[in-house]
């Protein structure tokens, strides 16, 4: 964790980290650092507190800031009483040691900045729980750490320790990393062979170097999948050819041996054969390659090392580098092709992958899948599911919010997803399933069949899936192979010269929802940082540090006032924001309502504002000209921001009731309020990005809805009106729909947390976003360019994006 020994040295031998199957045999244990590995996303304390301090008005470069911090860290153990001390008391003294090295008099920002840091690990700890509990099921857990001598304090104050069979702390153990001697003595204290212990570390030279020098399998994380250069040298990288993880999550796909898979490649083709000529569907060619070749391909790139293949008896088989049992045989059909294979894979394997041969989509996707299928261990089978729906004849699917199918049907009109040919199963259930005589004619029945008899299939969603069957499927499939074998249009200009910042939404405006929110900011930043934009995410508070020449694209959450008045003050001097202020105070109750009452493809209910301290008597008077809205059908909601509490959006039963509310409003300084008829009907929510580019839906509560049967063409006709009338660019909102079928609008907000979708949505957002950028600014004559994976901050500094 702490970088005390912060020399670079060579490490002998490999130390390779065995792959697949080998890690599932032999692995006993995994070992973990606590800092920056635990705690953090993969990135060390010292440049994940530089940002914090600097938002703390505290202006230092990041050459001066190191050597104040390592400073503080080597005298610490003499100025503290170290070992009596918990975690935040540990980060709070080399906060105030850092403060003294650097000459700062302020020293009640101890507090803040030590409580800041504290929360964003103590989030980071929470997440990783989880994936702890879910480890120790198979392995014994441990912490080898570079510490103060009270890593047992820490770990009981994180709620880690009940987790964990050993853990070593380097000033308790007299050695350090990367000395292999504190390695070895962890492991004699499991009674385990180097072999059979895998480390994970975010530092090179310590933790990757001192594994390796104790001969032990070791596993990288660090989130731009990048070497930190600060970490490395010549002399010391690669150290091993060891796997790097983007996130400690990823852990357990690396561990996973490898599935074994099917190909269903037994079909015809007749609708091709005026292509084709006589070549066997497997062998037709997209783009130059046969089918099959681009099937073996996504296996292969999934970590895939075995499976099965069935083709007809004019097919052949093709080398591929994985280890394929061909089965030569013509079928009646594709349930019986899948059949054959699936009772071949159910004999070696617990689970297994079955594809079709016509099936196109992101060899990514397949990697993806396969990691979600093996972690949702209550699934009986997983479907791959797309909404982009070609298909003569598709097997449409409704999935639940948890993403659990739960209907399938050939003739269903408004149904967004289709299955896309590529399944993941589990042998028992096929075994059991198998035993079922019910006569099957192909294999959708045995899907639909299944799901009546109460399997538990989940679902996975690929954007964009294509299944080579007409004609008219070649062209199509030929783009599609193209744009993912060419970057998107405009990223060859962008580069790293471009520098986006994202802003999170304020705390008080996300209720329940601060995780969420940020993860979607998070996963959009992520997306466009891998297209080579420099990105960082801030906090509101720093709003009025920030200037627009340091940014070229602003990506703000926030919303409370003060946000939106510097945000106007960035974009007056020229920043590019989405979305703009203007459509984010458009939001606001007060000015939303009169704009969506002039459109007329919109339906809004009836809606009065009035001051939040109006008599009740005003109110009467007023509402009783109105007689379609009446105080025990209407619902009152702040007239400002969206949700902050469960208060600010309320339906009273009678006038007693306003009087509580209206004194509530008044207290927290809410100065209007809106009066909104109730619309009897099913609530659904919906996201957007364009608007007109990317759209979904779902209901806010599926188990209560009656599903009244609307036209989704005029959902979106009518959500894209709103949206292009209050300018939002990034957007959620809510509908009724009525037992008629009419859809009302009630509300829409900018930047919602796509909690749902995020994986789609964040992907959706990061191409819209692309294609929005400005022209990059000209490097300047003698400039050099900066390295992949670093970035530069409001004032100036580099460094790898968190």
């Amino acid at each position: 964790m702490i970088a005390k020994d912060r020399t670079l040295r060579k490490a002998p031998g490999t130390g390779r980290a065995p792959t697949g199957g080998q890690r599932a045999s032999t692995l006993r244990a995994i070992l973990f650092d606590f800092g920056g590995t635990l705690d953090g996303p993969g990135v060390a304390w010292l440049d994940r507190f530089l940002p914090i301090y600097r938002s703390h008005g505290i202006s230092v470069d990041a050459e001066n800031f190191r050597k104040a911090f390592f400073e503080a860290d080597d005298c610490l153990s003499q100025r503290y009483p170290l070992r009596q001390m918990g975690y935040l008391e540990t980060l709070k003294a080399q906060v105030e040691s850092v403060l003294k090295n650097l000459g700062c008099e302020n020293l009640s920002l101890q507090d803040s900045i030590a409580g800041e840091f504290y929360r964003q690990a103590y989030r980071t700890i929470q997440k990783n729980i989880p994936l702890l509990q879910e480890l120790r099921r198979k392995y014994r857990l441990g912490v080898i750490s570079n510490f103060y001598g009270n890593l047992e304090n820490v770990l009981k104050e994180t709620q880690l320790i009940s987790l964990l069979d050993v853990w070593t702390d380097s000033s308790l153990a007299g050695c350090e990393k990367p000395d292999p001697r504190i390695f070895q003595a962890t492991l004699e204290k499991l009674q385990l062979s180097p072999a059979e212990a895998l480390f994970v570390g975010d530092s090179v030279s310590r933790d990757m170097v001192g594994a390796a020098r104790a001969g032990m399998p070791h596993a990288w994380l660090s989130p731009s999948k990048n070497p930190c250069l600060e970490d490395i040298s010549p002399t010391n990288f690669p150290c091993c050819r060891h796997p790097i993880l983007g996130a400690l999550q990823e852990l357990p796909s690396l561990l996973a041996p490898s599935v074994p898979a099917g190909i269903i490649a037994a079909g015809t083709g007749q609708r091709l054969k005026a292509l084709r000529g006589n070549l066997p569907k497997a062998l037709f060619k997209i783009q130059g390659k046969p089918l099959l070749h681009h099937t073996l391909g996504n296996l292969q790139s999934a970590g895939i090392r075995r499976g099965v293949c069935i083709l007809n008896t004019q097919g052949k088989g093709m080398d591929s580098g994985l280890q394929m049992a061909w089965i030569f045989q013509d079928t009646a059909s594709s349930w019986e092709s899948f059949r054959i294979v699936a009772d071949r894979l159910a004999q070696i394997s617990e689970s297994f992958l079955v594809t079709t041969v016509d099936a196109l989509y992101p060899p990514q996707k397949l990697k993806e899948f396969l990691q979600a299928a093996s972690k949702n261990s209550h699934w009986d089978a997983g479907l791959a599911i797309t909404p982009f729906v070609e298909d003569e004849k598709p097997l449409w699917a409704e999935i639940s919010e948890k993403g659990r199918i739960v209907r399938l049907g050939s003739s269903v009109s408004n149904f967004r997803y289709a299955t896309c040919g590529l399944y993941y199963l589990r042998s028992a259930f096929w075994r059991r399933f198998r035993q079922d005589r019910t006569p099957k004619k192909s294999l959708r029945e045995f899907w639909i069949q299944s799901l009546k008899r109460k399997a538990r299939l989940g679902s996975f969603l690929i954007e964009k899936a294509i299944d080579v069957d007409r004609p008219e499927d070649v062209k199509t499939a030929e783009e599609f192979l193209k744009s993912m074998a060419r970057p998107p249009s405009g990223i060859e200009k962008i580069g790293e010269r471009v520098r986006c910042l994202g802003i999170y939404r304020e705390p008080l405006h996300s209720p329940n929802r601060i995780p969420d929110d940020a993860l979607i900011l998070e996963s959009v930043l992520q997306h466009l940082q891998s297209h080579g934009l420099q990105t960082e995410v801030q906090q509101p508070r720093v709003l009025d540090s920030l200037r627009a020449r340091d940014y070229d694209l602003i990506l703000p959450m926030c919303e409370s006032p003060r946000a939106l008045e510097e945000l106007f003050r960035l974009q007056n001097e020229g920043a590019k924001i989405l979305n703009s202020p203007q459509s984010v105070l458009a939001c606001y109750r007060t000015q939303m309502v009169p704009r969506m009452e002039q459109l007329s493809e919109v339906l809004f209910p009836p809606t009065r504002i009035y001051p939040a301290d109006s008599s009740q008597q005003c109110l009467q008077e007023e509402l009783a000209e109105n007689s379609s809205i009446k105080i025990g059908s209407l619902w009152i909601k702040r007239g400002d921001v969206h949700n902050t509490c469960d208060r600010d959006v309320v339906r009273p039963r009678n006038w007693s009731e306003w009087e509580t509310i209206s004194q509530d409003f008044r207290s927290r300084g809410i100065a209007q309020a809106v009066f909104q008829k109730h619309i009897e009907g099913d609530l659904l929510k919906f996201y957007g990005v364009g608007p007109g580019r990317w759209f979904c839906w779902f209901y806010h509560d599926p188990a209560r809805v009656r599903r009244h049967p609307f036209a989704l063409p005029e959902l979106q006709k009518s959500v894209t009106a709103a949206a292009q009338a209050l300018q939002l660019e990034i957007f959620g909102g809510d509908a009724i729909v009525t037992p008629h079928g009419e859809i009302y609008l009630i509300d829409l907000n900018s930047w919602p947390s796509f909690a749902k979708f995020r994986a789609e949505a964040s992907e959706e957002i990061s191409k819209y976003i692309l294609s929005c950028i400005p022209r990059p600014r000209p490097i300047p004559t003698g400039t050099l360019r900066r390295a992949s994976g670093t970035r530069r901050g409001p004032r100036g500094a580099q460094r790898a994006w968190r």
